[in-house]
C-alpha cells in the first residue's frame, strides 16, 4: 500500500510555493510521481478588475489590454510554479510533472484528482463569514472520491505526514478515513 500518484494543486496565491514544497517533500519520502496542477483560472480579483473596467466603459482596446496583462499575469506565476518545482526535485529522485490546465479548477481539478492515490489542497474559505456553500477545497473532498489533504494557510510546517493523530467514532466517514490514510501512517517510523 503505498502513495504512488500524488496530486498538488497549485494556483495564483503564494500559498502554493508552501504546498509545493510539502508536495514535493511527501512524494520524495514515499518514491511518489508527482504531478502539480496549475488550473489557468482568473483569480476573484482579476474577474472583478474586468468587471470594473467594463463598467467604467472602457474602450475595447483598454479591456483587451486588460486581459492581455491578467492572462500574462497567470503565466508569470505558472513560471514561477514551474521554476520552483524543478529547483525542489532536481538531484532528488523524483519524478515531477507540472501540468498547466486550462479551466475553471472545480470543473477540472476532480477529474485529475480521481487519478491520484492523494490529493494536496490549500484550504479555502467559503463567500462570507456567514456562507453554508461548500469551499473549494470541501466540494474536491466529496467530488473527487480519493484521500484529500487539506494544507492550513496559517501556520509554518517542514513537513506532513510525519506525526498523525486517529480519531475514530465507528462511523462509515471513520473507517473510510482511517483506510484512506494507511499509507501515511505505515511510512511513520515507529517511536523510540
Amino acid at each position: 500500500m503505498a502513495l504512488k500518484d500524488l496530486l498538488v494543486c497549485v494556483d495564483q496565491t503564494e500559498d502554493s510555493f508552501e504546498r509545493l514544497r510539502l508536495a514535493t517533500d511527501l512524494a520524495i519520502r514515499h518514491g511518489s510521481q508527482l504531478t502539480a496542477l496549475y488550473a489557468r483560472e482568473w483569480n476573484r480579483a482579476q474577474v472583478n478588475s474586468r468587471k470594473s473596467a467594463e463598467l467604467g466603459l472602457v474602450s475595447a482596446k483598454g479591456l483587451h489590454d486588460l486581459d492581455e496583462r491578467i492572462e500574462a499575469s497567470i503565466e508569470a506565476v505558472a513560471e514561477r510554479l514551474r521554476a520552483s518545482l524543478d529547483e525542489l526535485t532536481r538531484g532528488r529522485g523524483v519524478q515531477a510533472e507540472f501540468q498547466p490546465v486550462d479551466g475553471e479548477a472545480a470543473a477540472v481539478v476532480p477529474q485529475y484528482a480521481r487519478y491520484a492515490d492523494l490529493c494536496i489542497l490549500g484550504r479555502d474559505e467559503p463567500d462570507g463569514p456567514a456562507s453554508v456553500n461548500y469551499s473549494f477545497s470541501e466540494h474536491l473532498l466529496f467530488v473527487t472520491g480519493r484521500p484529500v489533504l487539506f494544507v492550513p494557510q496559517e501556520g509554518s510546517f517542514a513537513t506532513v505526514g510525519r506525526h498523525i493523530a486517529v480519531a475514530w467514532n465507528s462511523s462509515r466517514p471513520a473507517a473510510r478515513s482511517l483506510n484512506d490514510a494507511l499509507p501515511l501512517m505505515l511510512s511513520v517510523p515507529a517511536p523510540l
